[in-house]
Protein backbone atom coordinates (compact mmCIF):
# COMPACT_ATOMS: atom_id res chain seq x y z
CA UNK A 1 0.00 0.00 0.00
CA UNK A 2 3.01 2.09 0.61
CA UNK A 3 4.32 2.18 -2.97
CA UNK A 4 1.05 2.32 -4.42
CA UNK A 5 0.24 5.83 -2.14
CA UNK A 6 3.91 6.72 -3.19
CA UNK A 7 3.60 6.43 -7.22
CA UNK A 8 0.09 7.83 -6.54
CA UNK A 9 1.74 10.95 -5.01
CA UNK A 10 4.33 11.10 -7.74
CA UNK A 11 1.78 10.94 -10.79
CA UNK A 12 -0.13 14.37 -9.07
CA UNK A 13 2.90 15.68 -8.21
CA UNK A 14 4.17 14.61 -12.05
CA UNK A 15 0.95 16.19 -13.85
CA UNK A 16 1.06 19.14 -11.61
CA UNK A 17 5.14 20.02 -12.23
CA UNK A 18 4.40 19.65 -15.90
CA UNK A 19 4.16 22.90 -17.40
CA UNK A 20 7.29 23.77 -15.33
CA UNK A 21 9.49 21.16 -16.04
CA UNK A 22 8.90 21.42 -20.06
CA UNK A 23 9.34 25.07 -19.98
CA UNK A 24 12.16 24.63 -17.91
CA UNK A 25 13.40 22.01 -19.48
CA UNK A 26 17.00 21.18 -17.97
CA UNK A 27 16.77 17.56 -17.79
CA UNK A 28 14.90 17.41 -21.08
CA UNK A 29 17.27 19.94 -23.20
CA UNK A 30 20.61 18.30 -22.69
CA UNK A 31 21.70 15.03 -24.24
CA UNK A 32 23.40 12.99 -21.70
CA UNK A 33 25.56 9.56 -22.44
CA UNK A 34 24.27 6.08 -20.98
CA UNK A 35 26.62 3.51 -21.09
CA UNK A 36 25.15 0.87 -23.63
CA UNK A 37 25.97 -1.80 -20.44
CA UNK A 38 24.25 0.66 -18.13
CA UNK A 39 20.95 0.14 -20.36
CA UNK A 40 21.76 -3.75 -20.38
CA UNK A 41 22.08 -3.64 -16.40
CA UNK A 42 18.65 -1.30 -16.48
CA UNK A 43 16.47 -4.52 -18.40
CA UNK A 44 17.90 -7.08 -16.64
CA UNK A 45 17.32 -5.46 -13.30
CA UNK A 46 13.49 -4.88 -14.73
CA UNK A 47 13.53 -9.45 -15.13
CA UNK A 48 14.36 -9.46 -11.07
CA UNK A 49 12.58 -11.44 -8.42
CA UNK A 50 13.53 -8.24 -6.07
CA UNK A 51 10.03 -6.36 -6.30
CA UNK A 52 11.87 -3.07 -5.10
CA UNK A 53 14.94 -3.18 -7.81
CA UNK A 54 12.36 -4.42 -10.47
CA UNK A 55 10.63 -0.92 -9.52
CA UNK A 56 13.19 1.03 -9.12
CA UNK A 57 14.51 0.23 -12.68
CA UNK A 58 11.17 0.85 -14.24
CA UNK A 59 11.12 3.95 -12.89
CA UNK A 60 14.73 4.75 -14.37
CA UNK A 61 13.61 3.92 -17.72
CA UNK A 62 10.52 5.84 -17.49
CA UNK A 63 13.06 9.14 -16.18
CA UNK A 64 15.01 9.30 -18.92
CA UNK A 65 12.92 7.92 -21.47
CA UNK A 66 14.95 4.70 -22.21
CA UNK A 67 13.63 3.23 -25.11
CA UNK A 68 15.34 -0.01 -25.41
CA UNK A 69 12.98 -0.87 -22.47
CA UNK A 70 9.80 -0.89 -24.13
CA UNK A 71 9.89 -4.66 -24.96
CA UNK A 72 10.70 -5.79 -21.43
CA UNK A 73 8.21 -2.99 -19.98
CA UNK A 74 5.20 -4.51 -22.45
CA UNK A 75 6.28 -7.66 -21.18
CA UNK A 76 5.76 -7.13 -17.44
CA UNK A 77 2.76 -5.45 -18.41
CA UNK A 78 1.43 -8.17 -20.35
CA UNK A 79 2.67 -11.05 -17.87
CA UNK A 80 -0.29 -11.51 -15.30
CA UNK A 81 2.38 -12.72 -12.13
CA UNK A 82 3.48 -9.23 -11.37
CA UNK A 83 1.61 -7.04 -9.21
CA UNK A 84 -0.61 -4.27 -9.39
CA UNK A 85 2.35 -2.13 -8.13
CA UNK A 86 5.08 -2.92 -10.76
CA UNK A 87 1.86 -2.92 -13.32
CA UNK A 88 1.30 0.95 -12.45
CA UNK A 89 4.69 1.64 -12.47
CA UNK A 90 5.13 -0.07 -15.76
CA UNK A 91 1.95 1.79 -17.31
CA UNK A 92 3.92 5.39 -15.75
CA UNK A 93 7.04 4.45 -17.72
CA UNK A 94 5.26 3.52 -21.01
CA UNK A 95 3.33 6.76 -20.86
CA UNK A 96 6.83 9.16 -20.42
CA UNK A 97 8.62 6.95 -23.68
CA UNK A 98 5.40 7.74 -25.66
CA UNK A 99 7.17 5.24 -28.67
CA UNK A 100 4.23 3.78 -30.91
CA UNK A 101 4.95 0.21 -28.99
CA UNK A 102 4.85 1.91 -25.65
CA UNK A 103 1.45 3.61 -26.80
CA UNK A 104 -0.19 0.81 -28.11
CA UNK A 105 0.57 -1.22 -24.77
CA UNK A 106 -1.36 1.77 -22.84
CA UNK A 107 -4.32 0.91 -24.92
CA UNK A 108 -3.96 -2.26 -24.66
CA UNK A 109 -3.98 -2.34 -20.61
CA UNK A 110 -6.77 0.44 -20.66
CA UNK A 111 -8.81 -2.81 -22.72
CA UNK A 112 -7.66 -6.01 -21.63
CA UNK A 113 -5.78 -5.86 -18.15
CA UNK A 114 -7.13 -7.48 -15.91
CA UNK A 115 -6.65 -5.06 -12.29
CA UNK A 116 -9.35 -2.42 -12.43
CA UNK A 117 -6.65 0.01 -10.96
CA UNK A 118 -4.40 -0.37 -13.98
CA UNK A 119 -6.74 -0.23 -16.59
CA UNK A 120 -8.01 2.97 -14.39
CA UNK A 121 -4.32 4.54 -14.37
CA UNK A 122 -3.74 3.28 -18.32
CA UNK A 123 -6.55 5.31 -19.19
CA UNK A 124 -5.84 8.10 -17.59
CA UNK A 125 -2.51 8.30 -19.23
CA UNK A 126 -3.54 7.37 -22.38
CA UNK A 127 -6.61 9.17 -22.74
CA UNK A 128 -3.98 12.04 -21.49
CA UNK A 129 -1.44 11.54 -24.35
CA UNK A 130 -4.79 12.14 -27.15
CA UNK A 131 -6.17 15.02 -25.27
CA UNK A 132 -7.14 17.66 -27.77
CA UNK A 133 -6.29 15.54 -30.81
CA UNK A 134 -2.52 16.11 -29.98
CA UNK A 135 0.29 14.05 -29.25
CA UNK A 136 3.03 15.80 -27.33
CA UNK A 137 6.38 14.32 -29.21
CA UNK A 138 9.13 12.99 -26.83
CA UNK A 139 12.25 13.25 -28.00
CA UNK A 140 15.45 10.86 -26.97
CA UNK A 141 17.17 13.16 -24.41
CA UNK A 142 20.13 10.45 -24.64
CA UNK A 143 22.80 9.02 -26.47
CA UNK A 144 24.41 5.40 -26.15
CA UNK A 145 28.02 5.11 -25.65
CA UNK A 146 29.99 2.28 -25.48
Amino acid sequence: MKILSSLFVMVVLYFSNLNYALSEGDLYDKKIKIPKHSILTLIKGMSSNNMGLKISCVLTASEYRIEESVETLIYLLKNSDESDKIKLAVVFALYNIRTNNAISALKYATEDDNSPSVKIMASIFYYNLFRNNNITPVYKNYTIVD
